[in-house]
């Protein structure tokens, strides 16, 4: 521990400027480890330890968080985008579009999109009308993650289907209905058209991308479908997305599914519905209390 971390998180007015954009527990415990006294005897170590506590306290109970663009912070129905205003116009075009793809409201898709999504001043409000919480900040049972990433995939084919590739999905573009297991995508920011050059990719996500992105620099379906599972692994307590480690702990068939590479959005549903009715029969409403 330098003296200029100490001072670093004394000067601190939130827990991101000590543990970077998208903070986590564990972060959080091993910094507590080398401020304890019987490790750290400099000046201001103690207060350092207190500042800390209270700095991860604020930001486990608030509701807000960081993504490509910015900071979003979250209400029950709202959220709100600040940050890099072209990154956040690209989004609402976006928006539009799929909008305008899905058509009326009796278009099952839409339920996969906001309500709304409009500037109000620098910020980017987009609305819903159900309670949404976004995926970042949760962790969860096996029986949840199955069927929220069943949603995810019926997004993804979709979204091949019209000819577009989201290229972005990750734990902070999707958030969780917990009222019907849906889910709704809030951000778009790396949408192309299929087959056509990426001009950028989630940075904040940058080792999720499957092998050959970088290099071919092309929207493809392999791009989602990759992102998919990853989310799907985070959700269920590895956030690094490798999902090794879970075999120790959830449904191997399930965990080696996540692990497999796909490369077509409707026979990669498919498969994954069957594999479901084989793990947890057939389809049941599990309550989502969050």
């Amino acid at each position: 521990m330098e003296k200029t971390h100490v001072s670093k998180i004394l000067k601190a007015n939130h827990v991101s400027e000590i543990l970077g954009l998208s903070p986590g527990k564990k972060q959080y415990l091993d910094l507590l480890k080398q401020l304890h006294p019987d490790v750290c005897l400099l000046p201001g170590a103690n207060d350092a330890t207190a500042k800390l506590n209270y700095l991860w306290k604020a930001y486990s109970e608030e509701k807000i968080f960081f993504d490509d663009a910015g900071k979003i912070i979250y209400d029950d129905k709202k959220m709100i985008f600040s940050g890099e205003k072209e990154l956040l116009n690209i989004s609402l075009s976006n928006f539009r579009l799929l909008t305008s793809l899905a058509g009326n409201k009796a278009n099952p898709f839409r339920a996969y999109l906001p309500v709304s999504m409009e500037f109000s001043g620098d910020s980017l409000i987009m609305e819903n009308n159900k309670r949404f919480v976004p995926l970042t900040r949760l962790t969860l049972d096996e029986v949840h993650v199955a069927w929220i990433l069943s949603r995810i995939y019926e997004l993804v084919a979709w979204l091949h289907q019209a000819g577009y590739c989201h290229a972005g999905l990750n734990p902070d573009s999707i958030c969780v209905v917990p009222e019907t297991h849906g889910i709704i995508c809030v951000s778009f920011y790396h949408l192309k058209k299929m087959d056509t050059r990426l001009t950028t990719v989630s940075n904040k996500y940058l080792n999720w991308y499957p092998p050959g992105v970088f290099s071919m620099k092309t929207a493809s379906p392999v791009i989602d479908l990759t992102l998919a599972r990853k989310t799907a692994i985070f959700s269920l307590g590895d956030k690094s997305g490798h999902g090794v480690i879970l075999k120790k702990v959830f449904n191997e068939e399930l965990v080696d599914f996540l692990l497999s590479n796909q490369g077509e959005a409707f026979s990669t549903y498919n498969k994954y519905r069957d594999l479901l009715e084989r793990i947890f029969g057939k389809p049941t409403f599990h309550e989502l209390k969050i």
